[in-house]
């Protein structure tokens, strides 16, 4: 039994590509439009020619090899949790096997302050699923399968920018499992052309 699977991005990049293209060329035009009296001007002829460092080329090395497992890793429906910590760990000793002093460059330089807030964040998710909220939330958005597909739509792209912009969008779209999301972005953008 040769059965080949598809890709799991393959459905992604379908729903998704589009409108995330979309949204990067909006996000530039309008830096450009609005910025365009600061943008204007020459730039400095610049006389010097800046090479990369050996650090920096095992830098750029190592995060090609983190593509690669990422890639792979993706393609074969594995978690990417662990790989993304192990790249980060092996590209980092990695980096600094000519310059030692780079290692403490870059832990001055990580924002360590963000830690227990993210970990604050998934203690609000744990919290709200044993209260009950998930669930709640869950059944809520479940309803809107019953909604005209532009109510729809709409309820849930507002719903989620307003809970993310008031709490942020990690405990926002953490708690909901991927197949979940994915079942209800197909069902309200796709709702159009089933009805």
């Amino acid at each position: 039994m040769n059965e080949r699977t598809s890709w799991p991005g393959g459905p992604w990049l379908g729903t998704f590509l589009l409108p995330a293209a979309g949204a990067i060329i909006a996000t530039y035009l309008t830096i450009r439009f609005v910025f365009r009296k600061h943008l204007h001007g020459t730039l400095p002829d610049i006389a010097e020619d800046v090479r990369l460092s050996t650090t920096g080329k095992l830098t750029v090395l190592g995060i090609i090899a983190t593509v690669g497992v990422l890639l792979s890793c993706s393609a074969l429906g594995k978690s990417l949790g662990l790989p993304t910590l192990l790249c980060a760990v092996v590209v980092g000793l990695f980096s600094t096997l000519r310059d030692r002093g780079i290692l403490f460059v870059v832990a001055r330089g990580v924002s360590w302050n963000v830690l227990p807030l993210v970990a604050g964040f998934f203690v609000i998710v744990e919290s709200l699923n044993s209260a009950g909220g998930l669930r709640f939330a869950s059944d809520l958005i479940d309803k809107f399968n019953d909604w005209p597909a532009l109510g729809a739509n709409l309820s849930t792209a507002f719903g989620f920018a307003v809970g993310s912009n008031l709490i942020n969008n990690l405990p926002v779209g953490l708690p909901y499992p991927t197949n979940w999301l994915a079942r209800c972005l197909s069902v309200l953008i796709l709702a159009p052309t089933y009805r």
